[in-house]
């Protein structure tokens, strides 16, 4: 089992980054799982302007970065958010994130 480790928030000085390295440290200590970290802010997903919508894209997206977040998404079983709260919710990139995207969540814990 494949787990991605998202860290959801891309300010400045965010805290998400120690805490998903430091979760990462911790989980390499398992054996059940493979676990990576992956920085949303590393991919820079861009909003969600494509008239096409993701759920019915069948994984044809028109940025590249948006391809790339779909191939990593595409590739794990499960993941652990690391996600500070905004305004009582999460962060509007890693909404965009999320819902830049379609199939490649389903089936997903």
């Amino acid at each position: 089992m494949k787990i991605g480790i998202i860290v959801g928030s891309i300010r400045e000085g965010r805290q998400g980054e120690k805490v998903g390295a430091w979760l990462h440290s911790i989980a390499q200590e398992r054996i059940e799982a493979e676990f990576d970290l992956l920085d949303l802010k590393s991919f820079d997903v861009p909003l969600l302007t494509a008239p096409t919508v993701p759920g019915s894209a069948n994984r044809q997206y028109e940025d590249p970065r948006v391809t790339a977040w779909s191939q990593a998404i595409d590739s794990y079983d499960a993941f652990v958010f690391v996600t500070p709260e905004y305004n009582h919710s999460v962060p509007g990139a890693f909404k965009n994130a999320v819902d830049s995207l379609g199939p490649e969540w389903t089936g997903k814990t």
